[in-house]
């Protein structure tokens, strides 16, 4: 029925044959598959496989069970989707071997590291035939996050990225057009709130994937998302960047009519608030991302991290907010540069995107060369 692939891709690629009923994945030496890594359990998950498909459960690991980069307790599982345990990737895969199923009394032999030496043993098989593997450690990465941060600048057009870049100006104008036109009937209003809010949300989805792939060493923009759920793929992500924005600029906003220090310091303490939120911000669009909750948006948590990596986080929140703030001017000043109807409204939709792209790259790169220094898994527990 199916199988998964551990490390796909890699020289440590092997696989996991997924019988009927229940499996029980962790680094439990008595286990049935032993995949032993520091931020594996000992009991990590359970993969449930029956007539109906193929489900999974976290057994409360400290580093997280994520399906296609999202934390989850429980979950649907599809053929092609990729489970990561800790920091261990494995992907989903029909079993195609004859009989249409592999089980735990035919298991495939194991691709031994070619080039790693190590001192564990080499795979063996307990008494019902299971294989038994050691996975080597996932090494540090040497990726340096100044000699890193240059690149943003042509990261958006690398591989497809100018066709996604044109593709996504093309989308935008024409659903601004059409939301322009509606508004002119006597619901206007709704429609252009909707519309609004279906281009904020999946712009937000879009930069949050921005990120992940970055986080997994994409070196290129991913593909725009899938637009089949509005509840998963347009709501959640407007959510999440509603709950960013009351987080960060909320206190700020209240401030301006609220001043409980009196008149004399009401702008000192306004702008102290904005600034706090500004600090605050590109932290929780990382956090956002890695954990696709709100829950991530914990202030003390988000502080925590900021303090664990200071000099790298000041620079990349910097070059963040440089960037996502030309891409608010970029229409005014396009429009003045070029007053030709229509124009300069493709050319800032497409120098929007070309910002964005480049800012989420800036946070996902802080996350890929600073991940142990932040310590969230296992310290900063995210659920819901």
């Amino acid at each position: 029925m199916f199988k998964l692939i551990v490390n796909p891709g890699t020289d440590q690629m092997w696989e996991i044959p997924l019988a009927p009923g229940v499996t029980t994945l962790g680094s439990n030496p008595g286990g049935e598959f032993l995949i032993a890594h520091e931020t594996v359990a000992a009991a990590h998950c359970q993969i449930l496989v029956n007539d109906s498909g193929a489900s999974l459960k976290d057994l409360g690991s400290d580093y997280g069970t994520f399906v296609n980069h999202a934390l989850v307790a429980e979950s649907a599982l599809i053929p092609g989707q990729t489970i990561t345990l800790g920091e261990v990737d494995l992907k989903l895969v029909l079993d195609d071997s004859p009989g249409g199923s592999a089980t735990a009394d035919a298991p495939l032999a194991p691709r031994m590291p070619a080039l790693q030496q190590t001192d564990e043993p080499a795979p063996s098989t307990d008494q019902g035939g299971t294989y038994k593997h050691r996975l080597p450690p996932v090494s540090p990465t040497e990726d340096n996050f100044f000699s890193l941060l240059p690149g943003v600048i042509d990261y958006p057009i690398q591989g497809r990225g100018l066709i996604l870049l044109v593709a996504g100006t093309v989308f935008f104008v024409l659903l601004q057009l059409v939301a322009s036109l509606a508004s002119i009937g006597p619901y206007g209003g709704v429609v252009t709130g909707l519309a609004g809010v279906v281009v904020t949300g999946y712009l937000f989805s879009y930069a949050k994937s921005i990120i992940t792939s970055t986080i997994e060493n994409e070196n290129e923009p991913p593909s725009w998302p899938d637009f089949t759920d509005i509840t998963e793929d347009i709501l959640m992500p407007f959510g999440q960047l509603l709950a960013l924005s009351v987080l960060t600029f909320g206190p700020a906003i209240i401030l301006r009519w609220w001043h409980p220090l009196g008149e004399e310091y009401a702008r000192a303490v306004m702008i102290a608030a904005a600034g706090l939120g500004g600090l605050l911000a590109p932290m929780g669009m990382l956090a956002l991302a890695v954990f696709d909750s709100v829950a991530a948006l914990n202030p003390i948590a988000l502080i925590w991290s900021i303090l664990r990596i200071p000099g790298h986080y000041l620079v990349a929140a910097a070059a963040f907010e440089l960037v996502i703030g030309a891409s608010f001017l970029a229409e005014d000043l396009i429009g003045s540069l070029i007053p030709v109807p229509v124009l300069p409204g493709l050319i800032s939709v497409f120098l929007n995107l070309y910002l964005i792209s480049a800012g989420m790259r800036i946070l996902g790169l802080l996350y890929r060369t600073q991940r142990e220094q932040l310590g969230w898994f296992g310290r900063h527990k995210v659920t819901g």
